[in-house]
């Protein structure tokens, strides 16, 4: 399975699909759907726990991924396993499109939640700023 199809191939099907070939509506639309308080809160958990650069988050986070791996990108919708040069179904995209979205919006908050780790939130910094 070339991974170019869970890094681009899903997203840009979705993108042309669903959004006019427009990356801020494909992003948009993730945020309205995907960005609930609930989500949130759990995307951010070990962060929160843990410094966001630790090696127990980053740990938990790929091994998020490698199980949303297993389950979704290796089989088609059939359960028949997938393999380079597989022409993949429309079916195969619509129904990983939803895991895609998924693991792009934790990504996000993931990566907002590990940089206000290192640098402070907006708040802090104007205090430090002005002091």
């Amino acid at each position: 399975m070339n991974s170019s199809v869970w890094d681009e191939a899903i997203i840009q099907h979705a993108m042309n699909l669903y959004h006019d070939s427009s990356q801020y509506s494909f992003q948009t639309s993730i945020e309205d759907s995907l960005l609930t308080p609930d989500n949130v809160d759990l995307w951010r958990e070990c962060s929160v726990k843990a410094s966001g650069s630790s090696k127990a988050c980053v740990t938990e986070w790929a091994e998020e991924s490698f199980r949303d791996a297993l389950t979704y990108a290796y089989g088609d919708e059939n359960g028949k396993e997938v393999v380079d040069g597989d022409a993949l179904t429309e079916e195969y995209f619509e129904t990983r499109l939803e895991v895609v979205e998924r693991r792009l919006a934790a990504g996000g908050v993931r990566l907002a939640a590990t940089l206000e780790e290192i640098f402070g939130d907006s708040e802090e910094r104007e205090v430090v700023m002005i002091a």
